[in-house]
């Protein structure tokens, strides 16, 4: 199942008691502080008990189903790795 950003917005401020416009405001600033230390800064961001987000590299591909190679630029992304303690959570 899927976790929708309203719906985790929904959850948060029902089990914080906090209005769910501030919820969401902190979320957006979470997700904005978090790819500009990455993105501007080449930073490793690690939050604990949750995880590290880098940045990385897709190598580009090439594509020889039509016939015809055609390469694909490499990309940039950011990835995700759990920590430890997100793992092991129980439900």
């Amino acid at each position: 199942m899927k976790l929708t950003h309203k719906e985790l917005v929904k959850k948060i401020s029902q089990n914080s008691r906090v209005d769910e416009d501030i919820v969401n405001r902190v979320l957006k600033a979470l997700h904005f502080s978090i790819t500009d230390a990455i993105e501007t800064e080449g930073d490793i961001v690690y939050l604990q008990n949750i995880g590290s987000f880098t940045l990385r590299r897709r190598k580009g591909k090439v594509d020889v189903l039509t016939g015809t190679p055609r390469e694909t630029e490499d990309k940039l992304y950011i990835s995700f790795r759990p920590s430890r303690g997100l793992k092991i959570w129980r439900v």
